[in-house]
């Protein structure tokens, strides 16, 4: 009752954000319970090539819809609140006249580089076929009006509408996705269709609900308004996606789907937890923009430290058992899946890094930067994949990822200590304490791999350091009790 009374309190900003990180955390974890279903309905081949499948769909979403609807629209829709219906719509257009340009682009390039060749199949993207590549730009345009309904809702904190359809969407596609899966000969195509269908399905209500409120699809006003903003920015979000996929196309590439699927296992069991850090860093972010108006940098410090604290320790019994998740998501034939979850999961701990010293960034709007950045990585990336991977497999793209997200870090943190110097402010995250301890926790986390044969050792320190976790939890609560005390008494 307590709790459900401060719910009731609670602004429409805080309860909306509420419910949309909820809505997120429940889409998620359906895919990752989801998992362990899929590893056993599909081959290892099949599994893998569904991974290299999604890979090139997440970088031609990017490319086609210049991430608009995850990136810049709530500012967009901030600055032209009388028009963002209108502007909602254009966008929608934009988007899917950008699809249709770019799937044009590439079946030139695949009949015309086939036809050079003499064989039609070497204008295939890799790993991909000319029916997966069709399925791919199919799926990109019915991704498009729902992102879009979505990222209005949330800008209009409609947060009902928003999660009942994330939600209803989420469990239909888990449904139709087993029952295909389970029917059908093609297991690839009939995940691929399901999202499809129940995607299709809602791509339609919702693009006649955004063009009945917006009248209209083109206006060149708003495209070119939306093409100037997104550009800059496109560079930005294909580089991240590069840098965090394009492994899996090199593997697949030189080691084939197999490889490429036990690599795909250990690396979404690895980055679940990119979840929690996005949670934290969404709420953490807004609270340190006020800390630093108002020049209290102290708190900004010490619940730094405390949240890097906490984010380092799961990944540290992330991997203490690793061959027991790889076991529970994929069985028997992923185990050698377990040596590269410590790994992956030592990424987790500098990107909650890179997004503490860039928030000095966006705090003072130098998204060039940014993307500067992360341009460089992408390319050192993708250059020692290609170097590395063909002689030493799956460890080397476990280790290039891991190079490149720490020269991102080092940048990053470069770049936030030349603006607080600029700007007169301290070291407001504590640097130094979280240099230390991410080659600390790097190391502990690759320590692991030496106790994976030992099962009752890697439980007990785990026991250990959940007891550990207890305590200091309990410790805090009851400080604040303390001190909440004498204030209540006044």
């Amino acid at each position: 009752m307590k709790l459900l009374n401060r719910y009731r309190s609670l602004s429409l900003t805080a309860r909306a954000s509420v419910w949309f990180v909820f809505a997120t955390l429940f889409q998620k974890g359906i895919n990752i319970i989801t998992t362990p279903i899929f590893t056993r309905l599909m081959s290892k081949a099949e599994y893998g090539s569904y991974s290299v499948f999604n890979t090139w769909y997440n970088i031609f979403l990017v490319v086609c819809t210049f991430n608009l609807a995850g990136g810049i629209f709530n500012t967009v829709l901030h600055r032209h609140k009388e028009r963002k219906e209108e502007i909602t719509s254009c966008a929608l257009g934009l988007e899917t006249a950008l699809t249709f340009l770019v799937f044009g682009g590439y079946l030139i390039y695949y009949f015309t580089v086939g036809h050079l060749r003499g064989d039609t199949a070497a204008g295939n993207l890799q790993g991909m076929t000319l029916t997966l590549s069709l399925l791919m730009f199919a799926q990109v345009l019915v991704n498009i009006p729902t992102s879009l309904w979505i990222a209005k809702c949330k800008y209009e904190y409609n947060y009902f509408a928003c999660c009942l359809v994330i939600i209803l969407q989420s469990l239909a596609l888990l449904g139709l996705s087993i029952l295909l899966v389970v029917t059908l000969q093609d297991k690839v195509i009939a995940r691929i269709i399901a999202n499809l269908v129940i995607m299709g399905i809602v791509a339609v209500v919702v693009f006649v609900l955004l063009l009945r409120q917006g009248k209209k699809l083109f206006s060149w006003s708003a495209w070119k308004y939306l093409l100037l903003l997104g550009l800059p920015l496109l560079v930005h979000y294909l580089a991240q996606d590069i840098m965090a996929q394009s492994d899996q196309l090199v593997l697949d590439r030189y080691r084939g789907k197999d490889v490429v699927a036990t690599y795909s296992l250990a690396h979404q069991i690895s980055w679940i937890f990119t979840i929690l850090t996005t949670a934290i860093n969404t709420t953490f972010v807004p609270w340190v923009y006020r800390k630093i108006d108002e020049r209290d940098f102290a708190p900004v410090k010490r619940v730094s430290a405390m949240t890097f604290s906490f984010i380092c320790t799961v990944t540290l019994c992330v991997s203490l058992v690793a061959p027991e998740a790889i076991l529970l998501f994929g069985g028997n034939a992923y185990l050698e899946g377990a040596r590269l979850v410590p790994l992956l999961i030592s990424n987790v701990i500098l990107i909650t890094a890179y997004d503490l010293f860039s928030n000095v960034e966006f705090f003072y709007s130098k998204t060039v930067i940014a993307s500067l950045a992360t341009v460089v990585c992408a390319a050192f990336n993708i250059t020692f994949n290609f170097v590395f991977i063909p002689r030493y497999g799956m460890i080397a793209a476990c280790c290039t990822t891991l190079a490149s997200y720490a020269l991102l870090t080092v940048i990053h943190y470069v770049v936030m200590r030349v603006f607080c110097r600029k700007k007169g402010l301290p070291d407001l995250f504590g640097s130094g304490y979280i240099w230390l301890l991410s080659a600390v926790m790097i190391a502990l986390n690759l320590a692991t791999l030496l106790l994976q044969e030992y099962r009752l050792v890697r439980f007990a320190l785990l026991a250990a350091i959940l007891a550990l976790l207890i305590f200091l939890a309990v410790r805090y609560a009851k400080k604040r009790r303390q001190r909440k005390e004498p204030e209540q008494h006044e």
